[in-house]
């Protein structure tokens, strides 16, 4: 009887592993670099993230009107613009600290969704700039910011 148990829970243990493992493998997409096979592997994630990322932030950007830009669901909470404008800052301040350099100048793009579009197209590519030309060794490279010496991949 244990015997016929352990048959069975080990054959459903190996489908679902089988099942699972093609699942995992399903969501990931075919036009993506393999991040595992690339000479850099964690800087080659982190820039597929990155990208994936300010590319949705930008398609939502665009595909809300710019009438709704207002949007507030609770006054307790930043409006559309608002949230545009934080990842705006926060890209610029984040990426500056890993250039090692001072925040660039912001200038809050109120009132215009072409204004806000241009101005997170600025703080992405900013980004990108600074990214541009890492390598995994990088991410070791040590940076001093609020006073404390941390590694560039810290935050």
């Amino acid at each position: 009887m244990f015997r016929s148990i352990v048959r069975v829970v080990v054959s459903v243990g190996l489908v679902s592993v089988s099942v699972l493992g093609s699942l995992a493998n399903a969501q990931i997409s075919p036009n993506l670099p393999n991040p595992i096979a690339a000479p850099n592997p964690l800087t080659t994630t982190i820039s597929i993230f990155r990208s994936n990322m300010q590319d949705k932030i930008m398609k939502s950007a665009d595909a809300m009107p710019e009438s709704k830009y207002s949007y507030q669901p609770t006054k307790d909470v930043r409006s559309f613009a608002e949230l545009l404008d934080h990842v705006a800052d926060i890209s610029y301040i984040l990426c500056s600290s890993v250039k090692g350099e001072a925040t660039p100048a912001m200038v809050h793009a109120a009132g215009s969704k072409t204004k806000m579009k241009a101005r997170l197209k600025g703080a992405f590519d900013y980004c990108d700039g600074v990214y541009s030309g890492f390598t995994d060794a990088h991410l070791n490279d040590p940076r001093t910011s609020l006073a404390s010496r941390r590694t560039r991949c810290s935050f």
